[in-house]
């Protein structure tokens, strides 16, 4: 999980270590403002063969956001896995750095 701009983050994953699963077509990503996730802020879907990451787009910047990421197969979505770490807060450089701009 990392800051990419000042609205998005990044969200990379590994396809599941267990033998005995049924192949993974998709993966569904989702994040929310609380670890609870009682409320879900948005959510995407991706297909296995679009890569093992996505781009979460227009973010409200400075606001913390939890992501997990659930595998999904012929029996259906499996148990999310929360991101490590386990929320990001989209930033812009300027905001955690002293230094001054050099433009």
């Amino acid at each position: 999980l990392s800051v990419v701009i000042k609205e998005s983050l990044r969200v990379e994953w590994s396809e599941p270590q267990a033998a005995d699963t049924a192949a993974i077509t998709q993966y569904k990503v989702e994040w929310s403002g609380d670890s609870s996730f009682c409320e879900i802020s948005g959510s995407m879907q991706q297909r296995v063969t679009d890569g093992l990451s996505v781009v979460i787009k227009d973010l409200k910047q400075g606001t913390p956001y939890y992501i997990r990421v659930s595998a999904y197969n012929i029996k259906g979505f499996g148990s999310p896995c929360n991101a490590t770490p386990s929320f990001a807060i989209p930033s812009s450089w300027r905001e955690v750095s002293s230094s001054a701009s050099r433009m």
